[in-house]
């Protein structure tokens, strides 16, 4: 039965704000730091962003899997962050508040108010309200009280199918996430059996692939177009495109002078977040940002998922530790030298069987990113009318069954 009364939601919750963490103790084990960059501008668990925190967790700001949390705050003054919410996944045990976000109590133990109005926090409509309301000069913030102010439109029927659809999209991309996991594991598992044959040779890093580097600078940055690759792209072996920017076809010509990002080349990290590294895949069109560089496989010596798997062996990350450059702000490869990298590599029919293995797993890991972006996509095209109600029920009914 529809729920005929407009409520607000404060209605459904109250917020418990976190608290301030001794910024040396990220890192270690520990629950998931729930801080700004745990959560996607927007509304969304950043999977590839948070970090653990191994010091005090007092048991009132604590969040176990399915608990919603807000950020109150951001930090530009652009407001995109502001407002956004996110949920903790199931694979994730525990988490930790921060004393930029605030988690959602709710009054009553209603799951299906509480998948509700999770799901209006996500709409655009919601978003609007908050950059409406931002306050703060350097950076943003937004009011508990307007927080907990925003009208909740009536459970319906509609929107029930809609919230259903949203759920078993959110499921379905969560799958492919934690499916993708294992197959980069495995690939993993299986470099590392074959890297035992003594026939591998160790050569240097220039041997096998040409070394560059992106512009040393950033573009002014687009809502639509080619995309603009930065460091937070990259996923432990994964190039992760749930957040991106873009670039216009103008700047696209710019920043693609050194060198255009193609089909198998692998990117990686030479500023911060060192050691990281990804694929290029099929019919991605970006061009690299600030402090990334690309490897080009040399014909007949290595081949791009290869390389990638050598760049992630613990052998080759002690190399990246060891002649990485200690700076004041942040730690760098120097690429002048990067070349001399030694990297061991197989040769020959083990090469072309090896690349055969690893290159069936990256066309499932692909095609899995392909379907969760897909299905983000239409998410995102329904999630206004959980608003507007503008659907009628048996084409609610009709997307839930196509995305079960």
């Amino acid at each position: 039965m529809a729920d005929e009364v407009r409520r607000i939601v404060g209605d459904y919750v109250t917020l418990q704000r976190g608290i301030t963490y001794n910024g040396n103790l990220v890192g270690k084990p520990g629950p998931a730091l729930l801080g700004l960059g745990s959560i996607e501008p927007g509304g969304g668990f950043r999977a590839n962003k948070f970090q653990t925190f191994g010091g005090e967790c007092p048991q009132k700001i604590m969040l176990v899997p399915g608990d919603i949390y807000v950020a109150l705050k951001g930090a530009t003054k652009d407001g995109s962050m502001v407002g956004s919410v996110a949920r903790l996944p199931k694979h994730i045990p525990s988490g930790r508040l921060t004393q930029d976000t605030a988690r959602l109590d709710f009054i009553g133990r209603d799951s299906e108010a509480t998948h509700h109005l999770y799901w209006v926090l996500r709409t655009p409509q919601y978003r609007q309200y908050c950059g409406g309301r931002l306050t703060g000069s350097a950076a943003a913030s937004f009011s508990r009280d307007d927080f907990l102010a925003y009208p909740v439109p009536p459970i319906t029927d509609t929107s029930k199918a809609l919230v259903n659809l949203f759920e078993a999209i959110e499921a379905k991309i969560e799958f492919d996430r934690g499916m993708n996991e294992t197959l980069e594991a495995i690939a993993g598992s299986i470099f590392e059996s074959r890297s035992r044959d003594e026939n591998w040779a160790e050569l240097k890093l220039a041997d096998v692939c040409s070394i560059y580097d992106g512009p040393h600078a950033t573009p002014k940055l687009a809502d639509a177009g080619p995309i603009f690759l930065g460091i937070s792209n990259l996923a432990n072996g994964l190039l992760n495109l749930s957040d991106t920017n873009h670039v216009t076809e103008e700047d696209f010509i710019k920043w693609t002078r050194r060198v255009t990002p193609s089909t198998d080349d692998v990117v990686f990290s030479y500023e911060t977040r060192l050691g990281q590294a990804a694929i290029i895949p099929r019919g991605l069109r970006c061009c690299l940002g600030r402090r990334m560089g690309l490897l080009r496989p040399k014909a007949g010596r290595t081949e791009g998922v290869v390389l990638l798997r050598a760049y992630l062996t613990p052998e080759f990350q002690e190399a990246v530790r060891r002649h990485t450059v200690l700076g004041s702000t942040v730690d760098r490869i120097p690429l002048k030298d990067m070349g001399f990298f030694p990297i061991r590599l197989p040769q020959w029919e083990d090469l072309t069987w090896l690349a055969g293995q690893l290159r069936l797993l990256r066309t499932k890991v692909e095609h899995n990113e392909e379907n969760s972006r897909t299905l983000a996509t239409l998410r995102d095209m329904f999630l206004p009318k959980l608003i507007s109600g503008e659907l009628r029920i048996k084409d609610a009914e009709s997307l839930v069954g196509s995305a079960a």
